[in-house]
């Protein structure tokens, strides 16, 4: 006898627990309901998911895109006008040459931050871009604050406006860490400017370099022909 009053005992239970949660489910799914029906907030600072790549690009922030050349290890980047005046540079290029601040910059030129050798170079080859040339992975000296010089792999382009007219250049270039095969035939010299950071506190005579560098130091000249041609 309690053997089956227990049996009714589970079914009443089971059957009231069983309501109780289709109970709860109807009321929950009449919640869910109520709130799918409400209006959504208007979102005022969504963006419109529908713009086109040159419309996103022309209404980009161009600050945001600049400051990404900050955060690139051993990277300058540079903005120059047309008469070679350097409008815009990055973290890179300011702690390159002992800056502290781009307006420090702002206006300069090569010629007031590098040696003629190095400036003269850079300029020969601003000049070019500025005729819609492009100087893509060039392997050129690059100066240093201490005077000295470092191998970097430099690109340039033109800079245009708006309506496809160039009125500057753009760079970026990027330090090499050591001589490799993508250097040939310059690799050479890197004992030879190692040699000369090493020893820029006393005089350096071309006999030397030319040792450093496996070459005839029979005159200056003839070492420099060999070397840059």
């Amino acid at each position: 006898m309690e053997a089956q009053v227990y049996n009714l005992r589970s079914k009443f239970y089971n059957i009231v627990g069983v309501l109780g949660d289709r109970l709860e489910f109807r009321l929950f799914w009449n919640a869910t309901k109520r709130m799918l029906r409400r209006p959504l907030p208007p979102q005022e600072t969504m963006s419109d998911p529908t713009l086109d790549a040159p419309t996103l690009l022309a209404s980009a922030d161009e600050s945001a895109v600049r400051a990404l050349f900050d955060h690139l290890p051993d990277v300058q980047y540079w903005i120059k006008d047309a008469q070679g005046r350097y409008a815009h540079v990055n973290r890179g290029f300011l702690e390159n040459y002992a800056f502290d601040d781009v307006a420090q910059v702002l206006g300069k030129t090569d010629y007031d931050i590098a040696p003629p050798y190095l400036a003269d170079a850079w300029v020969r080859d601003d000049r070019e871009v500025l005729q819609g040339h492009e100087a893509i992975n060039h392997i050129e000296l690059v100066g240093h604050v201490d005077r000295t010089a470092g191998w970097f792999m430099t690109t340039k382009l033109p800079l245009r406006s708006r309506q496809g007219d160039i009125i500057g250049t753009t760079g970026i270039t990027l330090a090499l860490k050591g001589p490799t095969e993508r250097l040939w035939p310059y690799a050479e010299l890197d004992a030879v400017v190692r040699h000369v950071r090493e020893n820029i506190d006393r005089p350096i005579g071309v006999s030397e370099l030319a040792q450093l560098a496996s070459l005839s130091a029979s005159s200056p000249e003839s070492v420099g022909r060999c070397w840059f041609g």
